[in-house]
């Protein structure tokens, strides 16, 4: 596992345990943690581009759920980024 992986599975496993399970965590709010990792926390994702941190997170999800629609979960995962990155001006 590398370090990207295993930040994502941090944070997705974190996120779970805020939410009471995986199953309760909104993929859109998996893309706000993210990007407030990328602008509060940016040693956690050294040398990475958002889009990386997308990808690795959308496998994770879909993994868990043994899905293969990783597009769906990508664009929530995006809407999620954006909104936060958009919040913040």
């Amino acid at each position: 596992m590398t370090d990207l992986e295993f930040n994502v599975a941090t944070i997705l496993n974190n996120l779970a345990s805020g939410f009471g399970g995986h199953s309760q965590v909104p993929d859109e709010v998996v893309g706000q943690a993210l990007h407030g990792h990328f602008v509060n926390n940016p040693g956690l994702f050294r040398g990475v581009i958002s889009d990386e941190a997308i990808e690795v997170a959308a496998r994770h999800i879909a993994a868990r759920w043994n899905v293969s629609d990783l597009p769906s979960i990508r664009v929530r995962l995006v809407r999620g980024f954006n909104a936060a990155r958009a919040a913040i001006g």
